[in-house]
């Protein structure tokens, strides 16, 4: 039950993220990319701190839980739109032979604060139970700040892409010329005019999120609550797995420029789908030296290779006028019925 209420609370998050989306995608396509990198870092980096400072449950009692929730919403509103916006930014700066290796960078970001993540909690596991659950389980949501003051700094100091400039100059001109003309007939290229792609972009945050949430959080509470294992075993796999991240995300990213984002996306997918059954049998060995392994290479295929690809072809999908509302909200909407959703139902499965 308190996996599963963990994994409930979790899901918050990503009630909110398709909400996020829609609103700073939405500004993203209007008034720039940048102004909504930097919008949505504040309040991730302001909601995560703050969650860090929420009082007990003896101190404030039942505000305690609401202000946790609360909280997880406003952070998943700025998930919503954040990574959508990198990866609309640095795809839209590149070339298109190279989009897929470049773009990848993009993963390497996410995959670097796991990373973090995970040496900030092997090190907070060290402390006995009682000073965890007294105040050791506030550090790596504090420190959090640090992060999100580095990330600002560099955000402020972006330029707009020229693809972004461009567009918004052609539109303005278009608005000169025909002034008259608009005021009578209604622009006929409406926001769901590419409805396929903005569907497609669903099913494959489907593919990738809910197997990498699988790995990176469920498994984790998995090995830890149900097979008993120490909890540094599923966090020094999720460690290894990161680093092996940084070889494995742009190689993804090089073999979809290669031969192609379809292929490379289905053949990642197609490996975990083949994986995924032994992988289960091979954890409820409980030993250490195979669970790491399994989990490692689970998270490499789930959350790293098919990842890495993902960005550049989201880019590809969408026109300019409404690239970074679509993706934003194609994303999260995927991200909401499978990872937010698939490590709750496995819990309830249990």
């Amino acid at each position: 039950m308190a996996l599963l209420s963990s994994f409930a609370t979790w899901s918050v998050g990503f009630i909110a993220r398709p909400i996020g989306a829609l609103l700073f995608g939405w500004i993203g396509d209007r008034k720039g990319r940048k102004v909504v990198m930097i919008s949505t870092i504040i309040l991730m980096g302001a909601s995560t701190t703050l969650i860090g400072l929420i009082p007990s449950y003896a101190t404030i009692g039942l505000w305690a839980p609401a202000c946790l929730v609360l909280l997880r919403f406003t952070q998943g509103l700025g998930a919503g739109a954040e990574l959508s916006g990198g990866t609309v930014m640095l795809g839209e700066y590149t070339p298109v032979e190279r989009r897929g290796l470049v773009s990848s960078v993009i993963a390497l970001g996410s995959n670097s604060g796991t990373l973090i993540a995970s040496l900030v909690w092997l090190a907070v596991i060290q402390m006995d139970k009682a000073t965890l659950l007294d105040w050791g389980w506030r550090i790596p949501l504090l420190s959090s700040v640090l992060i999100a003051a580095v990330a600002l700094w560099i955000r402020r100091h972006l330029r707009e892409t020229p693809v972004f400039e461009r567009q918004q100059a052609e539109l303005q001109a278009q608005r000169h010329e025909t002034l008259a003309q608009s005021a009578t007939q209604p622009d006929s290229r409406s926001f769901w005019q590419r409805s396929r792609a903005f569907w497609t972009m669903v099913g494959l945050r489907i593919g990738e999120n809910g197997p990498s949430y699988l790995a990176q959080g469920f498994i984790v509470g998995y090995v830890a609550k149900v097979l008993m294992l120490d909890k540094s075993v599923p966090t020094t796999a999720v460690f290894i797995a990161s680093l092996l991240g940084f070889l494995i995300i742009p190689f993804a990213g090089w073999l979809s420029d290669r031969f192609g984002r379809r292929i490379t996306y289905r053949g990642f997918c197609l490996l975990l789908m083949v994986y995924a059954w032994p992988a289960f049998s091979l954890m409820d060995s409980r030993e250490p030296a195979i669970v790491i392994p399994v989990i490692v290479v689970g998270m490499a295929l789930a959350s790293l290779g098919i990842f890495g690809v993902q960005a550049a072809w989201g880019v590809e999908m969408f026109g300019v006028k409404h690239r970074y509302t679509k993706m934003a909200v194609a994303k999260e909407l995927g991200s909401i019925l499978s990872g937010g959703t698939a490590p709750l139902v496995a819990a309830a499965l249990l």
